[in-house]
């Protein structure tokens, strides 16, 4: 956005209504928010208007349309904004979005990477909970920790909030850039990569923490780089969700409050964080509530255990034979076969501490994976 002028970002504003009064947020609605269902979609393409016909090839399904198939709800002037932007790029054969796909939600929209396979930039049904849970009122200050392309810190935004939004991948943090931007709560919202956050904030706490955690429930020694630093330290021995609930009490200030969505393994009788947590929440006068709405079973040849492998090997560098056979190993030591989802509620409380857990998975495999 270095070459962008007043206008194009004014451009950028408008993009949403623009979208919006042309139908966009209706497909969506018809065809699902954040698991579009894509084949349902491009059967019934045909029965719409051609210039949003070209509009959801676009932005919704990431392809390539001739850009003068836009110009009765994108002009050619805010086409060209766009360009400058980065949002549009040029082919032989017309323009796409390269690896960005326009969502709406909340009545905003906002540009999240192009789901893939790795999960590691994921957004799904977990994410729209999290969002649906989230309540900042009151609060002035938040952290959105793992915030991807910005959607938890919109929604915080909204109410007034000024947050501070960390996220280390690249193309997740450039669309939490361009959002805020987009939704004009630019001067809400400060996105850093987890170094630049550290030097900016240093030990400040917050009212409102906010993390949507990698749903990975291995050590992070197993899923990052070899040769990065970060494998050599003791949080490498701790999963995304055990680190966040390690260090929430040195980010929660004394009326903090705190929401997340993790994982972890477990059993067949419930997660294995329980009682850790329970004590954790004692010793720092917390009321922790732990809502599981589901559970999986990770076998070795199943579909979930292959996502989580992939996921763990596109930022090793390892073999994925080789780190699906680690994951395998790490199961097989622990005993645990169990992958837990679920939020976290964490408040700080002069009264009663403690964690109280809620299940949904013990009938059926709960909401999520139905």
């Amino acid at each position: 956005m270095l070459d962008a002028t007043v206008e194009d970002l004014q451009v950028l504003r408008a993009l949403p209504r623009l979208v919006q009064d042309a139908g966009y947020f209706d497909v969506y609605l018809l065809y699902g928010m954040m698991h579009l269902r894509r084949e349902a979609l491009l059967r019934e393409l045909a029965a719409t208007p051609p210039a949003l016909r070209a509009l959801i090839e676009l932005f919704a399904l990431g392809g390539v349309v001739p850009a003068d198939s836009l110009t009765p709800i994108l002009p050619f002037a805010v086409q060209d904004s766009l360009r400058r932007l980065g949002i549009l790029l040029g082919s032989p054969s017309g323009i796409h979005c390269g690896e960005l796909t326009l969502l709406p939600f909340w009545g905003r929209a906002a540009f999240v990477p192009t789901p893939r396979r790795n999960p590691m930039a994921f957004f799904g049904d977990d994410v729209v909970g999290l969002l649906a849970r989230l309540a900042p009122a009151g609060s002035a200050r938040a952290l959105n920790l793992h915030a991807g392309p910005g959607l938890a810190a919109l929604r915080l935004a909204d109410s007034g909030t000024h947050v501070v939004a960390v996220e280390d991948n690249a193309l997740a943090r450039a669309c939490a850039e361009l959002n805020a931007v987009m939704n004009g709560l630019e001067h809400r919202i400060s996105v850093f990569d987890g170094d630049a956050q550290a030097k900016h904030s240093g030990s400040a706490t917050y009212d409102y923490v906010v993390a949507n955690l990698p749903p990975l429930p291995f050590p992070q020694r197993l899923f990052v780089p070899a040769d990065d630093p970060i494998s050599q330290t003791a949080a490498a021995s701790l999963s995304p969700t055990e680190q966040f609930l390690a260090a929430l009490p040195e980010l929660l200030n004394e009326s903090g409050r705190a929401q997340a969505a993790g994982a972890g393994l477990g059993d067949s009788s419930g997660p294995s964080a329980i009682a850790e947590l329970d004590t954790m929440a004692r010793q720092h006068r917390l009321a922790i509530v732990m809502t599981v709405p589901c559970h999986a079973v990770l076998l070795a040849d199943s579909p979930l255990v292959e996502n989580l492998a992939w996921a763990c090997h596109s930022v090793t560098g390892l073999t994925f034979e080789n780190t699906r056979d680690r994951l395998l190993l790490h199961l097989e030591q622990l005993g645990h076969r169990h992958l837990y989802l679920f939020y976290i509620l964490a408040r700080r409380s002069a009264g009663a501490a403690g964690l109280t857990v809620c299940r949904h998975d013990t009938l059926g495999r709960g909401f999520w994976f139905r």
